[in-house]
Parts: C-alpha cells; structure tokens; sequence
C-alpha cells in the first residue's frame, strides 16, 4: 500500500488512479493508464481492427468517463438512502482493523458532509438532476438491449468503450438506487459488469466498497482516524444539527487541515476554495477544523 509521500513523488495532480510505469514515471487517471498499456502491449488490442467501430469505442469512452460519471454521482450523494448507504460503506472501508472503527457512524457522516457540496462540481444540481435521472434510465435502457446479444459492447472481447462506461457503472450498482433499477430492469447489463469485471469465469468478486472514492478523500483524511480529541465536539456538533433540523450539516462545514496546515490557513484555503462560509445562527457552532497532524479537532 503506497505511503502518501510515494504517491507524491510521482503525481503531478491530487488525483487517483495512478500507475508507476517500469520506466519509474507516474501516470495518472484511467484513460491515461489504459492508453499506455496499450500502446507497451499491443497484442490483443482493446481497439476494435475496423476504423468505424474503432472510433466508437473511443467515443463510448469518453462517454462514459465524462458523462456516466455525472449520472453515478448524482445518485450516490444526492438521494438521502444512498449518501447514507455509500458513507457508511466508505467509512467501514477507512476505519476497517482500526482501533476507532467504533466511530463509524462519525466518519460515515463526515464523509457524507464532505461530497455531498461535491455534487456541483460534478455537474450534478437540482436544475438538471431530471435531465440525469433520465439520462441514466436511457443510458442503462439501451446497453441492456445492446448486451443482450453479446458478451461485450463490440462482441466476444471488451474494448476502449467497454472500460469507460464499466467503471461508473459498476460503483453505481453498488449504491441504492443505480443497484435496485439494475437488479429490475438489466440483467443484461450486469452479467457484463460481472463478466468485465472477472472475465475469465465469472468469479464472485467482491465489489461492495469504493476504492475511487475512497482514494479521492485520501489527501485530506490522511491521520482523520487519529483524530480522538474532536470526536465528542463533532457529535455535539451534529445533535445541535439535527435539533435545528438541519441533518446534513450543509451551512456547518467541517474543515480536514491538510498536514503542516494550521487551522486558521484550512478555513483560508476553504474560503478561497469555495467561497465564504454562510452565517450561521449564534446558537450554533459555525464549524469544525480537523488537525490531522496533531490528532485533534478544532471548533470555532
């Protein structure tokens, strides 16, 4: 497992995935990764021999890595079940041997005040979540019709595309909503999750967690679960939440310091990061600052 400062050695952004090539250079994101695989392992290629078929498989790529990732997104942190679901599962995924696993549900709710304001970023808002709940419908609609025939998107071997659109699919069917249309409505469409997913055999996977998101909160959760000192102020902090009627926590944001940071500069770079805090009443506390370095937890 890679230590935070072997990770920076090689990225050039905060992101994840990333390979270390056998040339000792860092790659990072998934089509990247595959695009040099395949260019150091020509043989079979994940691109189809026809030119037209070809450039649709690189179009289904982009379409999924782009687009599909929008139509996850907005479900796992938008409907209250499937936030509540996927940060519990995040959480048990963190804390999983440690000896604070018995704050699970804290983390969990951490994690869920953390991405939810994400949504936007990820081009998911009340505006348009109509427009994805039935893009998702009609995306997963015509791939059930499509793989119905076949194994893959382009026959009997998985191509470009067939990676693109598997990645958000397969943590979407993880989740409540995305899982339950899928076990309704796509049998299809997930044998070929299964099948992309172990090729082989059809091996029973374990695919319940999310090792993408999880990595994603990787840099700034860094030491999170040594955080001891502020664990009795959050869940103050929360019960004054719900009592206000408030259970997400939206306009109280909790603060992760990034290591060497103090937590006068973590509320800073929040600030410069995603505008001024909101006012909030003067019976509550405005919000929390997690010190990851020194283990403790600030609420100011």
């Amino acid at each position: 497992q890679a230590s935070m400062p072997e990770f920076q050695k090689y990225a050039k952004l905060p992101l994840i995935p990333l390979v270390v090539a056998p040339d000792d250079t860092g790659i990072q994101d998934s089509t990247p990764i595959l695009e040099r695989v395949e260019a150091d392992h020509p043989e079979p290629s994940i691109h189809p021999d026809d030119p037209t078929l070809a450039f649709l498989s690189a179009l289904l790529e982009e379409f999924g890595d782009e687009w599909c990732n929008k139509l996850m997104f907005q479900y796992r942190w938008g409907p209250k079940p499937d936030r509540k679901s996927t940060g519990d599962r995040l959480a048990g995924l963190m804390l999983q041997g440690h000896p604070l696993r018995f704050a699970r549900p804290v983390f969990a709710r951490f994690i869920v005040r953390r991405m939810v304001p994400r949504l936007a970023f990820a081009g998911a808002n009340e505006t348009n979540r109509p427009h994805l709940e039935t893009s998702w419908r009609r995306t997963v609609e015509l791939l059930e019709a499509h793989l119905e025939s076949r194994s893959y998107l382009f026959g009997e071997r998985p191509a470009f595309g067939d990676f693109g659109i598997f990645g958000n699919l397969v943590q979407a069917s993880r989740d409540v909503s995305c899982g339950a249309h899928l076990r309704a409505h796509a049998p299809a469409v997930l044998a070929w999750l299964g099948e992309v997913l172990s090729p082989a055999d059809q091996k029973q996977a374990a695919i319940g967690g999310s090792a993408a998101a999880a990595g994603e909160l990787e840099h700034d959760v860094e030491g999170g679960a040594r955080m001891v000192a502020g664990m009795n102020r959050v869940r103050r902090v929360m019960a004054l939440e719900e009592r206000n009627g408030e259970p997400d926590g939206v306009d109280a944001p909790i603060i992760i310091a990034r290591v060497g940071e103090s937590g006068d500069q973590a509320v800073a770079r929040h600030v410069a990061e995603h505008g001024a805090l909101t006012d909030a009443n003067r019976d509550r506390m405005k919000v929390v600052v997690f010190i990851p370095a020194t283990g403790s937890g600030r609420v100011a």
